[in-house]
């Protein structure tokens, strides 16, 4: 996480270096900043640049400054308001997004008192934002109905066929309509329909192996990527990674597709294509080309870690498969 700590005051200077370094110890990538006229025009910059500021400051002059700035909680960097004293460190904006932990850090390494008013951690209970982190899932959709119903005690459950560590109930996917509860989480990479207000989170766990003719442009990657994703009826956002052999792997459409599409870039090597080939339908052409006789197909295999391969997708001189592989929750192995 990329922090910026902005003082205003000498004093205040004292307890940003304090803070600066109780985040360092968390591995958080810190900066500290004095503050200087215009306030405004700076913070500006730190919100679009960081992921959280820390502001040694009066809460006045953070909640003036930032307001005007402000677009969505799912792009507002996390905000938190430590006073000159270092005697409360208080959550300010997006407290689900990190800011309540990042204000308990803080409370806990600098002596001080956590100010956190959140409904669902007042109550000490997990959030839809927490149970994303935790996991290491991508939420699709806004979490204000779901983390509603939590704070108010109805019944919520988690549908998954994925293991997920969460204190809410979780059932496979198979139940849902099946289950009596006011909302539910529906974690899977495949795009089902889901009761309106219910929360949809996409596990990273799909790898697309892609083989192309020499030059191919990355808008023809990215169009055959997701073309084949749609054709196994898989959700964008659970792709974690594109797979291919070396000699593709040097290719700049390719290239720029994966950091387009911000995903890993993984090299399977033709050896290792070789001993699995006879799995897959194999071309002549293709093999005297680039010594194997397949290349979409085994390194969506392969790239995977020998997931099973979902989906197919040929054209335009681009070859494209897709696999899962198995999630492993942050929280634990699978």
């Amino acid at each position: 996480m990329r922090v910026t700590v902005v003082y205003v005051t000498s004093p205040g200077r004292r307890v940003a270096e304090r803070a600066a370094e109780v985040l360092r110890e968390e591995g958080c990538e810190v900066e500290v900043w004095r503050a200087r006229a215009p306030v405004s025009g700076m913070m500006e910059l730190l919100v679009r640049k960081c992921d959280a500021v820390v502001c040694v400051m009066a809460l006045g002059i953070v909640v003036r400054t930032i307001a005007p700035l402000l677009r969505s909680k799912h792009s507002d960097p996390a905000v938190v308001c430590v006073d000159d004293a270092g005697r409360f460190a208080i959550s300010v904006v997006s407290g689900h997004r990190g800011a309540n932990r990042l204000a308990e850090i803080l409370a806990e390494g600098l002596g001080a008192r956590a100010v956190v008013t959140t409904s669902t951690s007042t109550q000490g209970l997990e959030c839809a934002e927490e149970f994303e982190q935790r996991n290491g899932l991508v939420m699709e959709g806004d979490a204000k109905q779901i983390n509603s119903a939590i704070a108010n005690r109805r019944r919520v459950a988690v549908f998954s066929d994925l293991r997920v560590c969460t204190a809410l109930e979780v059932y496979p996917l198979k139940m849902m309509g099946r289950v009596e509860c006011d909302a539910g989480i529906v974690v899977t990479p495949e795009l089902l329909e889901v009761p309106e207000g219910w929360l949809v989170m996409r596990p990273c766990c799909i790898v697309a192996g892609v083989g192309a003719r020499r030059g191919v442009e990355a808008e023809r990657v990215l169009a055959a990527v997701s073309a084949c994703l749609e054709t196994a009826n898989l959700s964008s956002l659970s792709l974690c990674a594109i797979a291919t052999i070396p000699k593709k792997a040097e290719e700049r459409g390719i290239q720029e597709a994966a950091e387009r599409l911000d995903v890993e870039l993984r090299v399977v090597e033709p050896e290792q294509i070789l001993q699995v080939e006879h799995r897959f339908r194999c071309s002549e052409f293709v093999r005297q080309k680039v010594g194997v006789g397949a290349v979409a197909e085994p390194c969506a295999y392969l790239g995977s870690g020998g997931g099973r391969v979902l989906g197919r997708y040929a054209g335009g001189g681009i070859r494209v498969a897709v696999a899962e592989q198995t999630f492993i929750s942050r929280c634990g192995d699978n």
